[in-house]
């Protein structure tokens, strides 16, 4: 990380208000973040390969996540034997994950299966279980009778 005692930091003043007041509310923070246009790879290392944050403002979102924290000081001393230092910014790590997850896309469920789908999934399975089961098959007339009873009561 630079030294970044004495620059400006590049994460938005908006932005950096609404990370800093974090505790107090979130709702705050990710209006914010959506009005920016910020997406959840916004805040992922630059190491990633799925990254859009430059490495500038990755170290300037930690530097005011430790704003946050009320630990900026700790923050900036050297890393080398720091164990506190070293906490912090394990601290620090977790923040920025859960910055990803406020704008990480929500996936959509699928829609409920019908009873149908649920059974033919069922069958699947245990056809499966069969294939892959060779003792099942010394049990060969308790499945047919298992099946003959459900067709008897599909024939109903």
């Amino acid at each position: 990380m630079v030294n970044q005692v004495n620059k400006p930091i590049t994460v938005e003043p908006t932005l950096r208000s609404k990370i800093i007041g974090w505790g107090q509310s979130q709702a705050k923070l990710i209006d914010e973040m959506r009005k920016l246009g910020k997406k959840h790879t916004d805040f992922m290392s630059p190491k990633n390969a799925e990254s859009t944050c430059t490495q500038e403002y990755y170290d300037d979102t930690k530097l005011v996540i430790a704003e946050m924290l009320g630990k900026k000081e700790l923050f900036l001393e050297p890393a080398k034997g720091n164990t506190a230092r070293t906490e912090l910014v394990k601290q620090i790590g977790s923040k920025l994950g859960d910055l990803m997850k406020l704008l990480r896309p929500k996936v959509d469920k699928a829609d409920p299966k019908s009873d149908l789908e649920l059974f033919m999934q069922d069958l699947n399975k245990a056809q499966k279980r069969l294939m892959d089961n060779e003792e099942m098959f010394n049990n060969h007339n308790d499945i047919v009778l298992a099946f003959e009873s459900l067709f008897d009561k599909i024939g109903d």
